[in-house]
């Protein structure tokens, strides 16, 4: 499968609701979000491998992936709640 183009992953990417994230100054640390089927089907229908997204698993004992491995590939700002594409200019 093709990678999908850029706002219509964000709308799947946006779906998954995020367990918790951290950011330090305009960083994101990371973004946990539940390891569960319907959580992997959202992010192989991106074009991701379940070994691929094995990778986005912070700790192998931990039922998490994050998000922030991988999402910037697709938007550049998180406001908090989304994903988003943020222009340059704001």
């Amino acid at each position: 499968m093709s990678k999908l183009d850029k706002q219509k992953a964000l709308e799947i990417i946006n779906s998954i609701e995020v367990d918790d994230y951290e950011t330090e100054d305009s960083t994101m640390l990371f973004a946990n979000v539940e390891d569960n089927d319907e959580n992997r089907e959202k992010i192989r229908s991106l074009g991701y491998s379940d070994d691929e997204i094995d990778t986005f698993k912070p700790y192998d004992d931990e039922p998490f992936i994050d998000l922030g491995l991988f999402v910037w590939d697709y938007a550049n700002w998180f406001d908090g709640e989304k994903f988003i594409i943020r222009s340059e200019t704001a």
